[in-house]
């Protein structure tokens, strides 16, 4: 079954124990060969260690199925049952990823349920490496979603119209005092 990206574990309605096989694959380039085989990054200690582990990110996101801050709370790198799922998967580069996206990031989770039902999820395109374009929706929504325990809603109203307005303005100076207003 072809599953839209980032919806396996909705798919298999967030049971992650249902899939036998896992892998992750990722653009074959040195840089990420290097971060995918970096031991801190396998087996992560840290926050800083985690945020940059694709065993935990891929491990994290297929559990809770979603991923943002929330997934770091709690130290969750030490959670036993996301250590158990990311020992369980197969982090891999392919070549013919690189085709797709030049210059980004693109990856695919491809899945393996004990039943022998298949699942897969592509973004070619990742949000934020986009050759199109950043999607203003998208951006906003994660800025909102961000910091909104942070800032009032006005707060983030003026922060975002003053970010939408830079093209055309001549200096920094809207977006500065949106940022430095109470």
């Amino acid at each position: 079954m072809l599953s839209p990206p980032g919806l396996i574990c909705t798919t298999i309605g967030g049971d992650v124990d249902r899939l036998k096989q896992i892998t992750v694959a990722i653009a074959d380039t040195p840089s990420l060969r290097r971060q995918k085989d970096d031991p801190g990054r396998i087996d992560p200690k840290s926050r800083e260690a985690a945020d940059h582990s694709f065993n935990f990110l891929a491990a994290v996101a297929l559990t809770d199925g979603e991923f943002g801050l929330a997934q770091f709370a709690s130290e969750r790198w030490n959670d036993p049952k996301l250590r158990a799922m990311m020992a369980r998967l197969d982090i891999a580069c392919d070549g013919a990823l690189n085709a797709t996206a030049p210059g980004a990031f693109p990856c695919s989770i491809r899945a393996v349920g004990h039943d022998g039902r298949k699942y897969e999820a592509v973004i070619a395109d990742p949000p934020g490496f986009s050759r199109h374009g950043l999607d203003a929706d998208s951006v906003t929504k994660k800025f909102n979603a961000v910091t909104a325990k942070r800032l009032g809603e006005s707060a983030r109203a003026r922060i975002i119209d003053a970010v939408m307005s830079l093209d055309g303005s001549p200096s920094c100076g809207a977006l500065s005092k949106a940022l430095a207003t109470d």
